[in-house]
């Protein structure tokens, strides 16, 4: 029974897989040998609250522009460094992996539901995910892989 179920999801998106691992291999290449271009101001600040999370459960993070050195965390958007400390929490992975793994994740969850929406020729409106400007965005650890996660979401939902 759960076999059958197997290959009927692997008949029927092995294209989707297929694209998917690729392009998931290609972001993990680059984020392990370019740390530099990885590492924006933003993702800096998005790494910091995850490794806060972590360490002490909180979103008061080091800022040594502050007379205190500590501020509270409020760059927009905090979901993406939230749930970087969930995969970070979940996988005990480094939050910089743990967040090639949330971009990883999002990339896929953007197109299973392109696939879906548009099947049977939904791997076609999936590879303008691939172009190069895309993808390293989702190489990079910015929060705009979750937007495009909220956007296919928005237009799914409209277009039911």
């Amino acid at each position: 029974m759960i076999q059958s179920s197997i290959r009927k999801f692997t008949a029927r998106y092995w294209s989707f897989l297929l694209v998917w691992g690729v392009l998931s291999l290609t972001i993990l290449y680059r984020a392990f040998f370019n740390h530099e271009a990885a590492l924006s101001t933003d993702a800096m600040h998005y790494l910091q609250l995850a490794q806060t999370l972590l360490d002490h459960g909180s979103y008061i993070v080091t800022d040594n522009t502050h007379t205190s050195g500590q501020s509270l965390f409020a760059i927009w958007p905090i979901v993406y460094p939230t749930l970087i400390f969930g995969v970070a929490k979940l996988t005990t992975f480094p939050v910089l992996w743990a967040a090639k793994l949330l971009n990883i994740l999002s990339l896929g969850a953007c197109f299973f539901l392109l696939h879906r929406q548009f099947r049977p020729y939904g791997i076609w409106f999936t590879l303008p995910l691939a172009f190069a400007p895309i993808l390293g965005i989702y190489s990079l650890t910015w929060s705009e892989t979750l937007f495009f996660l909220g956007f296919i979401l928005l237009a799914e939902g409209l277009f039911q």
